[in-house]
């Protein structure tokens, strides 16, 4: 029995051994990340005048009623690409055996089509093939597990079509609710609270059981207000109901829609240092004032998927923290631990933050990341310098930063959280991702709502704009969060 993730199983059965004789390549096929000199043969002109031409690591792919369709991303928005010139261009990437992350797929569909011996051959070897967490299956994915299922092989599909939250790949739960004319329910909830559930039942218009008993308050399901400039006074609050309901502060997280927030979230406070420089003082003093490495890594991660990286992975951070559901993000991983083992990575906690500790920190983040594009194509942000600023930075040791500070509630995308049980999340919304949220999971940002809601075992909080608060009570207590908080008092200690 082999357990894989699908591009990781297709890579090593199909792909490398087999993809080349299509593809019409004189050796194996190899993987690309875009950035490799010999590629800049291969662009397809720019889609506007003044704009960049398109790299290969740009183009994106989806199956659609059963051809591929090419196009790529433009500041959120999907561009068609000429699909005559773009297939030109990708055959001749093939013929030197390369392949990207997205064209991989593409070509294994080409291999399995194009060699129904191989097809036939491959449905043998695996007859049973489960799929966890199908509701994420994209497009191209789906028609490689059709052409399988065709060809002999039983496909078992478990997942939840209303987390669907990866529509840009075709991932939005059609594929799960489509797939079986005898579908098996899985309708009682073993994660959260009643309260909780109930609320998630709501926004879903699923019913269902739950085998937990409910908690009392401050435990639940709840809609608090937050004024403008106060999500730093809403965290504190959360951290608060934690506490009082006896919760792990390591389990618990504030999750976002978009990394724009979360990086605004995670560079707010008072502490050492502001955005990513403050999250990585706070790394060196986990690691040399606390002796945490786990949570010094997570940190370090944190800083690279909100600050430091252009353009990363949606959950980089959460993945590079979770290596048995990511094996394939192994080199990334090994790199960001040799940064955080030594003082030669991450600079030591006993330095002084402004003369001393930062420019120690400038010149090993820049060979980290010099590092990571080497090894995965991932580029460094613009205006790194900037990112990495002396602003907030004492005249003293970084082991100065506050205790309060140095263990910090997780802040994360909700895509980064896919997947985990927590014990409490605070979801902060604006108003659009409220209003999504509120009309359910039929588009992808109230998916994405309902996933943050169905993180957390005992406590959540959706963080609401105080500017609509009033206007959206009766919505929020309709789908049962609780619009009067029991706040416990903070004591001296806390404070």
């Amino acid at each position: 029995m082999e357990i894989d993730t699908i591009d990781g199983f297709i890579t090593a059965n199909i792909i490398r051994p087999h993809a080349y004789r299509v593809m019409q390549a004189p050796r194996a096929a190899f993987l690309v990340s875009g950035t490799e000199p010999f590629l800049t043969g291969f662009r397809l002109p720019p889609l506007s005048k003044g704009s960049p031409p398109v790299t290969v690591d740009k183009i994106r792919t989806k199956v659609v009623q059963s051809r591929f369709e090419f196009f790529t991303d433009v500041f959120g928005n999907e561009r068609s690409l000429d699909k005559t010139k773009t297939v030109d261009l990708v055959q001749r990437l093939g013929k030197v055996g390369a392949y990207t992350h997205e064209l991989g797929r593409y070509w294994c569909c080409r291999t399995l089509a194009a060699e129904r011996e191989l097809l036939k051959a491959f449905s043998h070897r695996y007859p049973e093939i489960l799929i966890d967490e199908a509701q994420d299956v994209g497009s191209a994915q789906q028609a490689i597990l059709t052409l399988l299922a065709r060809a002999g092989s039983s496909v078992t599909l478990v997942g939840d079509p209303h987390q669907g939250i990866y529509e840009y790949a075709g991932a939005d739960g059609t594929y799960l609710r489509g797939h079986s004319t005898s579908p098996f329910s899985l309708t009682r909830n073993y994660r959260s609270i009643p309260s909780i559930t109930a609320v998630a039942r709501k926004l879903s218009g699923e019913t269902g059981e739950t085998h937990r008993e409910d908690r009392a308050p401050p435990a639940g399901a709840y809609a608090v207000p937050y004024a403008e400039n106060g999500i730093e006074t809403l965290i504190a609050a959360f951290r608060d109901a934690i506490t009082a309901c006896g919760l792990d502060a390591d389990r618990c997280a504030v999750l976002c829609r978009a990394s724009a927030l979360v990086e605004t979230i995670s560079g707010g406070g008072n502490s050492v240092g502001s955005g990513a420089v403050k999250t990585l003082a706070k790394a060196a003093a986990m690691r040399d004032v606390k002796g945490d490495f786990h949570q010094t890594f997570r940190l370090v991660a944190e800083a690279l998927e909100h600050s430091l990286l252009g353009n990363p992975p949606e959950g980089l951070a959460s993945h590079l923290a979770d290596p048995r559901r990511y094996p394939e993000l192994r080199p990334l991983r090994r790199l960001v631990w040799n940064f955080v083992r030594s003082g030669d990575g991450l600079p030591g906690a006993h330095l002084r933050a402004d003369t001393e500790w930062l420019p120690a920190l400038r010149s090993s983040v820049t060979t980290l990341l010099d590092l990571i594009t080497a090894a995965s194509g991932l580029q460094p942000a613009a205006n790194l310098a900037m990112r990495l600023s002396s602003k907030a930075l004492p005249p003293a040791p970084v082991s100065a930063v506050k205790a309060d500070a140095i263990k910090p509630l997780r802040v994360d995308t909700v895509h980064g959280a896919k997947g985990e049980t927590l014990d409490a999340v605070l979801y902060v919304v604006t108003k659009a991702h409220l209003d999504g949220m509120l009309a359910g999971t039929a588009t992808e940002i109230g998916r994405i709502g309902y996933v943050a809601v169905t993180r957390p075992r005992d406590l959540l909080w959706v963080g609401v704009p105080a500017a609509e608060f009033e206007a959206s009570r009766a919505a929020l207590e309709a789908v049962g969060l609780v619009t009067r908080v029991p706040i416990p008092k903070r004591s001296e200690k806390q404070s």
